[in-house]
């Protein structure tokens, strides 16, 4: 399994409410970026009282052209979530950074998923 991870780029996008909620994640995230199964790891926390909200959508945001860039050598993209609120402006953001043709094109390709629940 470990061989099949590293020939492929992974970038996980991960939104949570509070960093503390965060905690339990991070040690084996951090594995995964030390072992090469993760290249970028960036996160979002809606709730922190100590920080402005920020949710993935923003993320998406934020990196539009590095998004592009990965989806052009031959990225996919997953989200898994909540279906409350969290698919819809993930879609937006997606849509926009990306357009709709090409998120079309992914998607009928098996290279855009959703898994929510």
């Amino acid at each position: 399994m470990r061989a099949f991870w590293l020939r492929q780029l992974a970038w996980l996008l991960f939104g949570e409410r509070t960093r503390r909620s965060d905690a339990l994640y991070d040690a084996p995230l951090q594995d995964w970026l030390a072992n090469g199964v993760l290249q970028r790891l960036d996160r979002a926390f809606s709730r922190d009282a100590d920080a402005p909200a920020h949710h993935v959508q923003d993320l998406l945001g934020l990196h539009g052209a590095l998004l592009r860039d990965w989806v052009g050598r031959g990225a996919a993209v997953y989200v898994c979530g909540q279906r409350k609120g969290m698919p819809q402006g993930v879609d937006t953001a997606l849509r926009r950074a990306l357009g709709d043709a090409l998120l079309e094109q992914l998607a009928a390709g098996g290279r855009y998923r959703r898994d929510v629940y």
